[in-house]
């Protein structure tokens, strides 16, 4: 009889590989299904447990629970026999009209699951979704004025930059009426949508450096209940000639 040599790698390993993929495949296979069924089991009776206490809270009496029970069963594949519905509410275990909650337990094979259903549902969502659409609304209609009065405000502040920019080179002893009047014209002629040039003033604080203010005011957008009709927004430029 030969003798071993351990030292030789020489031969063929399939018939050990065989060996033992072969054991050690099979047990996986079978943990992995089994946790699979126990998985689907489990989802399974949550699900019918869901389903009772909704229906039970809706007003089922027990004849039609139990119809539900093997209705449900059937569907989910499991045996109804083994399949234990247990009912209770609270406070009350007898479920009566002063009852708030049915709570509904589910037990098959091991697997276990509990729900809980509000027994009164009564009401409406009307007045919460009114409520929630008239505060979306009431931020909308704000985001839109604040958007305008920003940009009013750029349109004044560019008005009252063409003013000095129009009387850079003259003196400023023009009267607050005739500076209001030319504002407005140059409001109307660079179309700044301006409802009324409410003052408009001319300065020189030293030679070389003009500064002009103009005020004016616009409807808002959006206006409710006469808020936003009369905005107001001042816009003011200096000019200085350097050198």
């Amino acid at each position: 009889m030969a003798l071993l040599n351990l030292d030789d790698e020489q031969g063929n390993a399939t018939l050990e590989f065989v060996l033992v993929v072969g054991l050690l495949v099979g047990p996986i296979i079978s943990i992995n299904q089994a946790l699979t069924v126990m998985n689907l089991r489990q989802v399974s009776i949550a699900a019918i447990g869901e389903t009772v206490a909704r229906q039970y809270a809706l007003g089922s009496n027990a004849a039609e629970t139990a119809a539900l029970v093997g209705v449900l069963a059937e569907d989910a594949g499991l045996q109804a026999k083994s399949l234990s519905v247990s009912i209770g509410c609270v406070p009350d275990v007898g479920c009566s009209s002063n009852s708030r909650a049915v709570d509904v337990e589910v037990r098959y094979k091991g697997a276990y699951s509990s729900s809980r259903q509000f027994m009164n549902e009564s009401g409406s969502m009307l007045a919460l979704t009114v409520g929630l659409l008239s505060i979306c609304l009431a931020l909308t209609f704000a985001g839109v004025n604040i958007e305008a009065a920003n940009v009013f405000d750029q349109r004044v502040s560019k008005l009252a930059r063409y003013l000095a920019l129009e009387h850079f080179s003259d003196q400023p002893d023009f009267s607050a009426q005739y500076v209001q009047t030319e504002a407005a014209g140059l409001a109307n002629r660079y179309l700044m949508n301006v409802r009324e040039v409410s003052r408009a003033t001319i300065l020189r604080p030293e030679p070389k450096t003009l500064s002009a203010i103009v005020c004016a005011r616009f409807e808002m957008p959006i206006t409710l209940f006469g808020l936003g009709s009369n905005y107001e927004s001042c816009g003011v430029s200096k000019v200085r000639l350097i050198g």
